[in-house]
This record gives structure tokens, C-alpha cells and sequence, in this order.
């Protein structure tokens, strides 16, 4: 156990030093801890051993402050002007957290229709989670929620668009439109309701669509039986075929 638990915390360690390439500089500026004794990013950068792995084992233990940054590097209004590279990274680390955080879910929400290049450091390989959509998806429920209520407050289009593929892939359209229904439900709002209920339609209408696309099972299962019935018949006739030559070449030798 004791083996597990270091090998977990060092996993972690690893991340968070990741994150703190990449937290703005006036995150780093300061090594003071003006709330309560929780250290700041210049911390997990000291020279000094000692001091580094209190920071990093108090991140480790706790994510609310770190997410709270991270939210800020993804969010465009705060961190619309870095580098993607650096955007993308804390997309990473939000889903490798799974957060739970709504600030920070809905910091993905704001971005979601960015597109981050992918990164890689010395410390971590990113599997493909650098955009704000796949780091919903990673994240999962938690984020589903944050989603439903962006889709009835958004007009703009492509982020409906985009939030409903994300909905999609999380639920599955049958719990999808379970959940958008439960919220239409809750909301009193008619702008809000009208927006919910067209997000209703899009999730029922590719129920319609897969059912559509979906080949009949029963008819394939006796189209196979069919087939194999068929090969069967012809392996009998073939076989009985090459017997009987075989038999008149045979009497045929004996004469």
C-alpha cells in the first residue's frame, strides 16, 4: 500500500509541476501566502528542495486553487492572449484532475469552439486532450449541467452545435434526452425553455435517424442463416460429386 501511495503521489507531482510552466507570470511573481497558508507557484519552482516538495505535496492534496488558475488560462477573456500551447496544456491537466469545479467547467464552456495545437514537455504525454471539448468530455458528467444551462442561455450557434456533440458523447442520446428534458422541466424561463426544447428536437431527431440507419438485426440474422444454410448444401453436393468420380475411377482400374 505504502508503495501505491507513493507511486500515486509521485504521478501527481508530476503534474502539477507541468502546470506551473505555464500559470501567468503574476501567479509567480509572489512567494508570500496571503490565503491561509496555501503556496504559491513560485514555490513548486524554489531551488530549495524542501520548499518544493511542501508546495507540491499541498497542491497534491488539494486542486481548488490550481483549478481556479487553470480556469484563467483557458478562459478567453483572461487568458485569450497565450499562447495555445500553453492553453491547450491546462486543458490537459483540468481533465487529468476532473475537475468538478464549475468556474473552470464553464471556462471550458467559453472556449469550447477553440482548437488548441498539442503539446508535449519532458514530464507528461498529452493523449490527444489539448481542445476545451475533449476536456469536457474526459471530465464527463460533472460537466453535463454547466452544458445544459450555456445551451439555454446561448443564442450563438456553433456553440450550440458544439455543445450538443459533447452532450452526445458523454450521455448517449437516450440519456441525453432524459437530462435535457429533466432541465426543461426546471426551468420557468420561456426563452431559455425554447432554446432546451430545440435542443430536444436535435437529440430526437438522431434518435429517429440512427434507428433509421440501423439495419434490421432479425432480417441480417436470417439472411446469414440462409447463407450458411446454402454453403452447407453446396460443400454436401461438392463432396458427393467428388465421391462418386472417385468410385467410377476406381471400378473403372479395377476392369
Amino acid at each position: 500500500m505504502r508503495i501505491i501511495a507513493w507511486r500515486t503521489g509521485l504521478l501527481f507531482s508530476v503534474v502539477l509541476l507541468a502546470a506551473a510552466t505555464f500559470v501567468p507570470a503574476s501567479a509567480a511573481g509572489n512567494a508570500r501566502r496571503p490565503d491561509g497558508g496555501y503556496p504559491e507557484i513560485a514555490e513548486i519552482l524554489s531551488k530549495d528542495k524542501k520548499v518544493r516538495s511542501n508546495a507540491t505535496w499541498q497542491y497534491w492534496s488539494t486542486h481548488d486553487k490550481l483549478t481556479k488558475e487553470l480556469a484563467q488560462v483557458v478562459h478567453p477573456d483572461t487568458g485569450g492572449k497565450l499562447d495555445k500551447e500553453l492553453r491547450g496544456t491546462a486543458c490537459f491537466l483540468l481533465a487529468v484532475i476532473r475537475t468538478r469545479n464549475r468556474k473552470a467547467i464553464e471556462s471550458l464552456i467559453a472556449a469550447i469552439d477553440e482548437s488548441f495545437q498539442p503539446a508535449m514537455t519532458s514530464e507528461i504525454a498529452f493523449s490527444g486532450i489539448q481542445d476545451p471539448s475533449r476536456a469536457l468530455i474526459a471530465i464527463g458528467r460533472p460537466a453535463v449541467a454547466p452544458m445544459l444551462d450555456e445551451l439555454a442561455n446561448t443564442e450563438d450557434k456553433q456553440k450550440t452545435a458544439s455543445l450538443r456533440r459533447v452532450l452526445q458523447v458523454i450521455e448517449g442520446v437516450d440519456c441525453a434526452l432524459i437530462r435535457v428534458q429533466a432541465h426543461i422541466n426546471k426551468e420557468a424561463d420561456p426563452k431559455k425553455k425554447a432554446r432546451l426544447k430545440a435542443t430536444l428536437k436535435y437529440f430526437e431527431d438522431r434518435k429517429v435517424n440512427m434507428r433509421a440507419s440501423r439495419p434490421d438485426l432479425r432480417r441480417a440474422r436470417l439472411w446469414a442463416i440462409g447463407a450458411g444454410a446454402a454453403l452447407l448444401a453446396a460443400a454436401v453436393v461438392i463432396s458427393l460429386v467428388m465421391s462418386r468420380r472417385r468410385r467410377r475411377r476406381a471400378s473403372s482400374q479395377g476392369k
